[in-house]
């Protein structure tokens, strides 16, 4: 009989959510393996130089929010938070509670506490590396009476007959736990402390009760994402005309 190994099923923490709002953080300040290449290696340093993943620590890689008066998700890829800088990231952050309707900062002091014990446990792993992990923030866009509850992920053991090893350098080059994780912590969660005291520091508030400038605001996001389709249509644009040019020459 094969050798079998064991392997993690992680869950779908989407379950029971009738509208998922979704929050996907690239977590660290490096984004490569201990066993890339050179030219990956070279490609995630500087997707890393020329994000928030460097100075912050932490980048928005996804983000899926459900607009009430829409009834409809908005959605922000990977491409646009890589633009995402460190003087638009707590913005960024805020457009993740935006519901068309209210700020859901309510939702904000039990996320709090989860990153902060999150910051403890990292802390005191002192040969763990995450290099390239993702951190998932997550509420139901349809359960706006409940404070958000991060779920632990569970997992059951499985067995596999064929699972691809790597050997990785131990220990860490570096001493002490991964700085780079714990700085896009500290990130998290200084900012959300920030958009706490911001938006009175007493549960979800309505758009409409904001002063106007904050409100204009709220589409900084979306426009940038609408500027990101537009420049994608216009390099699309850009290679065909380069490719008939090519063809007819």
């Amino acid at each position: 009989m094969p050798p079998t190994h064991q392997f993690l099923l992680l869950e779908d923490l989407t379950e029971g959510m009738k509208n998922p709002c979704i929050l996907d953080l690239k977590m660290g300040s490096r984004q490569h393996g201990v066993n890339v290449t050179v030219a990956k290696r070279i490609s995630q340093e500087k997707k890393c130089e020329k994000s928030t993943s460097k100075k912050l620590g932490v980048r928005i890689c996804g983000m899926q929010v459900y607009k009430t008066a829409t009834k409809s998700f908005v959605y922000l890829d990977k491409y646009v938070g890589r633009q995402i800088n460190a003087a638009n990231l707590r913005q960024s952050l805020i457009s993740f509670l935006d519901n068309g309707e209210s700020i859901l900062v309510g939702f904000i002091p039990r996320l709090l506490e989860k990153l902060r014990a999150l910051y403890d446990v990292v802390s005191k792993l002192p040969t763990y590396r995450f290099y390239a992990s993702s951190l998932l923030v997550l509420y139901d866009g349809m359960d706006l009476g409940n404070v958000l509850t991060p779920r632990l992920t569970k997992y059951r053991i499985r067995r596999a007959k064929q699972v691809r090893s790597i050997r990785v350098t131990f220990p860490p080059t570096t001493k002490g736990p991964d700085q780079g994780y714990l700085l896009g912590l500290k990130t998290l969660i200084y900012s959300f402390e920030e958009i706490w005291k911001e938006y009175g520091g007493a549960g979800h508030v309505r758009l409409d009760t904001l002063p106007e400038h904050v409100r204009n605001r709220m589409g900084d996001i979306a426009l940038l994402a609408m500027q990101q389709v537009a420049e994608g249509a216009q390099k699309q644009g850009a290679n065909t005309v380069t490719a008939d040019f090519e063809q007819n020459s």
